[in-house]
C-alpha cells in the first residue's frame, strides 16, 4: 500500500457505490488536465488531519505536546482518548489488544483496490469482538455508525478472512458535537455486505458505461462535480421545480411535494458553494473568471506578544480598562477542564435558552418541539370531554 489514497478508497465508498460512473468520470478528468491528480485539502481537512495525528501520538509521548494547541483543539483530542479510556474500562478484562493508525486492506476478502488507515482498532479476544473507532473532527455533518461504508470496510479490513472474531463493533466520535454513534454487526453479515453490496458495487464501477447517479451525498465530495454534465441537468431540474413550486403556495401543493423539494435544495445550495470554490481554484491556478478576483479575508489584530503588549500598556494606559474580567461561557469551561463535562454540580451551575425553531429531517436525533398540532392532541381527552376541565 502506498501513501496516496487509493482509488477505492473507504473515505470514498459512500460516493462510489451511490455513484459508481464517478469513478472513470473523475479518472478521466485527471488525464486530461481537467483536475489535479491530487487535490488540495482544504484548511478543515489539514485540521482534521493534524488532530488525528495529536491523538495518534500523545500515546507515544505523552499529553505535554498538546500544550501548543488551542483550548478547542485540544479538549477534543482530550475527549478522544477519553473515549478510549472508557471503552477500555467497559470491557471489563485486560484480554484486549489495541493499535491506533492501522494500514488495512481487503486483499484477504479478493478486494485488493480497497485499503486505507483505521483510526483505533481494539480487539476484545474474550468475547471474540473488534472494536473499529472512528474519529470525525468536522462539525458540519454528523456522522453515524450504522450500515456506513467506509466504516465497514475498515472493520473488513481489521479483521481480515477468515476470522476468529464473531462481532464488530463500529464507534463514530464526534467531539465537535458530542455526538457518538456505536452499531454492532455480526461478522457473518458483514461477509455477505462485501461480497454483496461491495462487490458489486466495485463490479459496476468497472463495467464499460457506469451509471452517473447525482444526489446530495455523492455529489458533496465528488472531484468530479463541476465537470458533471449529469449533476448540473439534475439540479437545474431540481431548481425548475422549486420554483414552479413557488407559483403553487400555499394551497395548491401537498405536503408530501413540499418535503420532497426541501430535501431536494441542498442540492442546488451545494452546487452554488462548489462553483465558487472551483472559481476560486482556477484563478489561484493562474486561469482567470471574467468579473472576479480573489482578495484577503478579513482577519483581527492579534498581539505579537502578550507580555510585551501588557509591560507596554501598563506603562502608557490605564490598563485595568483593557481587561475583560466577564465569566468564560460553559463550554469554553468545558473546552479547557474536560473532566467538567461528568461534573454534576458543575452541570447545576448553567442552563441552556431554548433554540429558534429549525427545519431538519426527521432522522436528525434532536426531538421535535411542540406545534400546534401536538398541543391539540396533547388536549384531545379535554376537548372531547369539557367536563374533564371542571
Amino acid at each position: 500500500m502506498s501513501n496516496e489514497h487509493a482509488v477505492f478508497s473507504p473515505s470514498r465508498l459512500e460516493r462510489i457505490l451511490a455513484c459508481p460512473g464517478s469513478v472513470k468520470l473523475i479518472q478521466a478528468l485527471i488525464q486530461n488536465n481537467h483536475i489535479p491528480a491530487k487535490q488540495i485539502p482544504s484548511s478543515y481537512a489539514l485540521r482534521g488531519t493534524r488532530l488525528h495525528k495529536f491523538v495518534h501520538d500523545v500515546t507515544f509521548h505523552g499529553k505535554s505536546i498538546l500544550n501548543g494547541l488551542d483550548p478547542e483543539d485540544k479538549s477534543q483530542v482530550l475527549d478522544c482518548l477519553e473515549y478510549v479510556d472508557m471503552l477500555l474500562k467497559s470491557i471489563g478484562h485486560s484480554h484486549f489488544a489495541i493499535a491506533s493508525e492501522l494500514k488495512v486492506s481487503l486483499a484477504e476478502w479478493g478486494l485488493p483496490d480497497i485499503w486505507g488507515t483505521s483510526d483505533k482498532v481494539v480487539r476484545d479476544n474474550a468475547s471474540l469482538t473488534v472494536h473499529v473507532i472512528d474519529w470525525k473532527f468536522g462539525s458540519g455533518v454528523q456522522v453515524n455508525a450504522e450500515e456506513n461504508p467506509q466504516l465497514m470496510a475498515y472493520a473488513a479490513g481489521v479483521i481480515g478472512w477468515p476470522t476468529p472474531y464473531k462481532t464488530v463493533t463500529i464507534h463514530v466520535f464526534q467531539p465537535a458535537l458530542d455526538h457518538e454513534s456505536i452499531w454492532s454487526i455480526p461478522v457473518n453479515d458483514l461477509y455477505k455486505w462485501v461480497h454483496g453490496v461491495l462487490a458489486v458495487g466495485i463490479g459496476e464501477c468497472q463495467k464499460d458505461d457506469p451509471d452517473i447517479t447525482p444526489g446530495e451525498v455523492q455529489c458533496r465530495w465528488c472531484e468530479a462535480a463541476n465537470h458533471c454534465d449529469m449533476r448540473f441537468t439534475y439540479v437545474q431540474n431540481v431548481a425548475q421545480d422549486i420554483f414552479q413550486a413557488q407559483k403553487l403556495l400555499p394551497k395548491d401543493i401537498t405536503p408530501e411535494a413540499i418535503a420532497d423539494l426541501i430535501a431536494s435544495a441542498p442540492l442546488i445550495e451545494q452546487a452554488i458553494k462548489d462553483l465558487k470554490l472551483f472559481a476560486q481554484n482556477e484563478i489561484l491556478r493562474g486561469r482567470p473568471v471574467p468579473g472576479f478576483k480573489l482578495v484577503s479575508g478579513r482577519t483581527n489584530r492579534k498581539w505579537k506578544n502578550e507580555l510585551e503588549a501588557t509591560q507596554w500598556l501598563a506603562n502608557n494606559t490605564k490598563i485595568e480598562e483593557l481587561f475583560n474580567s466577564k465569566l468564560i461561557s460553559p463550554s469554553q469551561a468545558e473546552k479547557l477542564y474536560s473532566v467538567l463535562k461528568r461534573n454534576e454540580e458543575f452541570q447545576s451551575l448553567w442552563d441552556k435558552a431554548e433554540g429558534k425553531p429549525t427545519l431538519v429531517p426527521e432522522k436528525d436525533p434532536r426531538p421535535a418541539i411542540p406545534t400546534a398540532s401536538s398541543a391539540i392532541d396533547v388536549f384531545k381527552d379535554y376537548t372531547d370531554s369539557p367536563d374533564k376541565l371542571e
